[in-house]
């Protein structure tokens, strides 16, 4: 029932999501903000979820793949400066102060504008869904300069409903949205929220990078120094979903084409941990090259690209040029055993490969010998 419900909303034009609404800037502030929820709701046991992007809203979230019960939808708006104001969230002029006698004459805006906000926007999207529960939220990295009827305010809270307005904005806001259908119900803003959250729009990956970090260190510790990885990965598989504009026959085809649910993200998790972080190993190998003679700077170059090399493997996303070097090592080494004094059997074998990939750098070559060789002697897969 959920299932079918979703599709049918999902092919309401004025409802749906096509893609390309947003600079790079915002993409990239959609696609990590995603990603951290998907740690929050592993970390919290979440019995399952379902995230479409660009199906309804920016994000859709169903609490099951199978039979979805439940429905959280998500604008997400990146702003660079400042706060967002009552009138870029709901294209509404602001209303009266009830304590202020003197009124002013300016005119106001129709009420029918709201149906071009964000809010507007938002809550025609939650009250298409009449089998599933559901609710809307704005997600954005700048609260909103709006004081709530307890007192807090909206810029420095973390989350608000919009059944806290004060009776001036909240009066407002209800027969802005009747608007939408003025012989429905009256509209309940308690499902609407406004969310303010921490990410960074300008380099959001070192941000996702710290939260997978503490994940990996509660969930999997062993993995926890290839939380680098495992977000490059996740955000490799993430960033396809939000592009495809193409209109989909059926459910399926939109859960195929838009949606990530748990069984991918433990999919993603179950990779990660059948590969024994390497990083110990890495770095008693390059210790000991250190005392035999490499200085720093080529220290560094080789850890780095020992960095790149795991990665790869881990997103998938090995080069043709790579996957050919790693085939030329695992011929040398057989034939090269590994010596107690590490500098010139690994100079001998660089510059061989050297020969065969002249336009590699000798830090890239280094890596994947030491890498090779480490495999050789430690199971990492």
């Amino acid at each position: 029932m959920g299932i079918s419900e979703f599709f049918t909303v999902s092919q309401r034009a004025e409802i749906s999501e096509t893609g390309g609404g947003h600079n790079q800037k915002g993409i990239e502030f959609q696609k990590n903000w995603a990603l951290i929820k998907m740690l929050e709701m592993e970390s919290n046991n979440s019995e399952d979820f379902l995230f479409l992007f660009e199906a309804v809203q920016d994000i859709a979230i169903l609490d099951s793949e199978i039979d979805p019960k439940k429905i959280k939808l998500f604008q997400l708006k990146k702003k660079d400066r400042g706060e967002w104001s009552w009138s870029g969230l709901s294209c509404l002029s602001k209303p009266e102060d009830p304590q202020k006698k003197k009124k002013s004459k300016r005119k106001s805006i129709p009420l029918e504008s709201i149906k071009s906000s964000p809010i507007g926007k938002l809550y025609n999207a939650v009250d298409a869904f009449k089998t599933m529960s559901s609710e809307g939220r704005f997600v954005s990295n700048s609260g909103c300069d709006l004081l709530m009827k307890d007192g807090s305010n909206a810029a420095t809270s973390t989350m608000v409903s919009l059944d806290m307005l004060p009776t001036e904005f909240s009066d407002l806001l209800v027969k802005a949205l009747q608007s939408f259908d003025p012989n429905g119900s009256l509209p309940d803003t308690s499902k609407l929220y406004i969310e303010k959250v921490s990410i960074p729009v300008d380099d959001p990956v070192p941000y996702s990078i710290g939260k997978a970090c503490e994940f990996l260190r509660n969930r999997s510790p062993l993995h926890a120094g290839q939380a680098q990885s495992f977000v490059e990965s996740l955000l490799i598989k993430i960033t396809p979903l939000g592009a495809r504009t193409e209109t989909c026959r059926n459910f399926e085809e939109m859960r195929y084409r838009h949606g990530f649910g748990r069984k991918n993200f433990q999919a993603a998790l179950n990779s990660l941990e059948k590969i024994i972080d390497p990083t110990p190993y890495y770095d008693s190998w390059l210790n000991q090259l250190q005392k035999e003679g490499f200085n720093l700077i080529e220290i560094t170059a080789i850890r780095i690209a020992l960095t790149e090399i795991s990665r790869r493997k881990l997103s998938g996303t090995n080069l043709k040029e790579d996957i050919e070097i790693e085939m030329e090592v695992k011929k040398l080494l057989p034939v090269n055993p590994i010596p107690p004094i590490l500098q010139p059997w690994l100079e001998t074998l660089t510059a061989s490969l050297a020969e065969m990939f002249p336009h590699e750098k000798k830090a890239k070559l280094r890596a994947y010998i030491l890498c090779g060789a480490i495999e050789q002697c430690v199971d990492l897969t």
